[in-house]
């Protein structure tokens, strides 16, 4: 289930716009920053398109992580790797210091971790980095032992 605080963590970053749009490297990005096949220079959604979409995807990028961490989070810990995942991808993720660190019970150094990835097309982003630092606040909140719900 997606919890309000993802829904709104995300929400923040990514913003929605309705017609096609280039983002900051160049693809085309409709919704809440959805991207991919279908999605052109011609591309309009309702609202009610891009809202099911941002959650179909958040539930599918949370299913993955679940699949690919090899030990339980806790519910914050578990919307800090989505938003971060919806962000930059799941492969980003597997490959990640950020997830050895998860997996080594190395807390603290994993959030740390989250202000590593916050560049785009080579530069630093200040809303990238505002979005990783809120990403990191949340994964340190709340109890990092807990079974996923």
């Amino acid at each position: 289930m997606i919890r309000d605080q993802l829904l709104d963590l995300v929400k923040e970053f990514e913003g929605c716009k309705l017609e096609a749009y280039q983002d900051q490297v160049g693809k085309w990005t409709v919704g809440y920053g959805s991207t991919g096949p279908g999605i052109n220079e011609d591309t309009v959604w309702t609202q009610e398109q891009a809202d099911t979409r941002l959650i179909a995807s958040l539930e599918r990028f949370q299913a993955q992580i679940i699949k690919n961490t090899e030990m339980a989070l806790g519910d914050n810990q578990l919307d800090a790797l989505t938003s971060f995942v919806y962000n930059l991808g799941l492969g980003s993720y597997l490959k990640s210091t950020l997830k050895k660190k998860i997996e080594d019970k190395e807390f603290v150094e994993a959030a740390d971790e989250f202000l590593k990835w916050d560049r785009v097309g080579g530069e630093v982003s200040p809303g990238i980095l505002r979005r990783r630092k809120a990403e990191r606040q949340l994964f340190l909140s709340g109890d990092l032992t807990s079974e996923i719900a």
